[in-house]
């Protein structure tokens, strides 16, 4: 949670222009698009190659089935203000 916050002191200060945020699971899971707005973003051309990265071992998810109940509702009580933003699952 406390990294959380830094990062939205700290990006209330910066232009979107300045950075992006992007889903791992997007990534791992359609990694193109992402993959495009990234090239957009810091201004260079999308290449085909770039596709050829393995995101085959991201954990996408793995939390969920890792992370025992009764931690989980710790978890959310930490993490509740950030979940619904960063949420895979909104």
């Amino acid at each position: 949670a406390g990294i959380y916050r830094q990062w939205h002191l700290f990006r209330e200060r910066l232009s979107s222009e300045q950075f992006i945020e992007l889903s791992l699971e997007n990534l791992s899971e359609d990694p193109k698009p992402i993959l495009q707005d990234i090239c957009d973003h810091v201004g260079i051309e999308f290449e085909e190659r770039l596709l050829k990265i393995n995101l085959s071992k991201a954990n996408s998810g793995r939390w969920k089935k890792e992370i025992p109940p009764t931690v989980l509702d710790a978890v959310h009580c930490q993490l509740g203000p950030f979940l619904s933003e960063y949420s895979a699952d909104r």
